[in-house]
């Protein structure tokens, strides 16, 4: 149950998010139809960075905004646990894959022993880093929240540390955004099929940041909680029937089934 609310916003977030940060770019012109064509040719065969035109409005876009290393937001890296410990311990390790747009998948973390988690003080997760995968076919997103802790970052995943909550959420929905896509796709490098970026290139990332950005996260934190209204009610009314059809099927099975196959 724990990452159900964010695996519905994934579904929904790409509408979501593209209709919000759409209103910091009102006076460039930049329509919600323009990002919704180009979010569905970054998902196509070719390179839209150099056939649609939106390399030079995005270009302009951010020059006009500071970079993370010059508001000096902290960017750090996490650190080369040895795999020859996995599963040996119960402190759980985030790994690439365990990050997802949005949510992390904890469940699935691997573990280290204690003596591990402590060798590498500055990989020990903090509420509200900011996580992002720097291998593979993209890069994602995700914040670390109370639920997950304690738990230690592997390498190859960039931290951003120090912001406060709303902030944090923020800038995790904007990376996993189409500018934030966009900035990321024209600096990774191959090596094979694999995609490579590094920390250095979430130092230069930039966003829109003004007074605004607040609401935007409220607007996304109302969205959650919807989601989880409708989710927690949805399971509810589900355990409360199954167990009303496992009473009904012990007590007169023949008849019940009959009756079940009508529902």
């Amino acid at each position: 149950m724990n990452n159900y609310r964010e695996r519905i916003l994934e579904i929904l977030e790409d509408e979501f998010l593209e209709g919000i940060l759409n209103s910091y770019f009102e006076n460039d012109k930049i329509t919600n139809k323009t990002f919704s064509i180009s979010s569905s040719l970054l998902k196509g065969k070719f390179d839209p960075m150099y056939f649609t035109g939106m390399n030079v409005v995005i270009d302009d876009l951010v020059r006009k905004f500071r970079s993370f290393s010059e508001q000096n937001i902290r960017v750090l890296g996490g650190e080369p646990f040895k795999s020859k410990f996995f599963g040996l311990g119960d402190y759980r390790l985030i790994r690439i894959r365990d990050i997802k747009r949005n949510y992390i998948n904890i469940d699935n973390a691997e573990v280290i022993p204690e003596s591990q988690f402590l060798s590498f003080p500055s990989a020990m997760a903090q509420l509200n880093d900011v996580l992002i995968g720097l291998d593979g076919d993209e890069f994602r997103a995700a914040i670390i929240r109370q639920e997950h802790l304690p738990c230690s970052i592997n390498q190859r995943i960039a931290i951003i540390r120090g912001l406060p909550e709303d902030l944090a959420i923020y800038f995790m929905l904007a990376i996993n955004s189409y500018i934030g896509v966009y900035q990321l796709e024209r600096v990774k490098t191959f090596a094979g099929t694999v995609g490579h970026i590094s920390v250095d290139d979430i130092k230069n990332l930039r966003f829109p940041l003004d007074e605004n950005y607040a609401n935007f996260v409220h607007r996304y934190k109302e969205t959650i909680s919807g989601i989880g209204i409708s989710v927690a009610d949805i399971q509810k009314k589900s355990d409360e029937l199954r167990l009303q059809i496992y009473s009904r099927l012990d007590l007169h099975p023949t008849k019940d089934i009959r009756e079940f196959i009508k529902l």
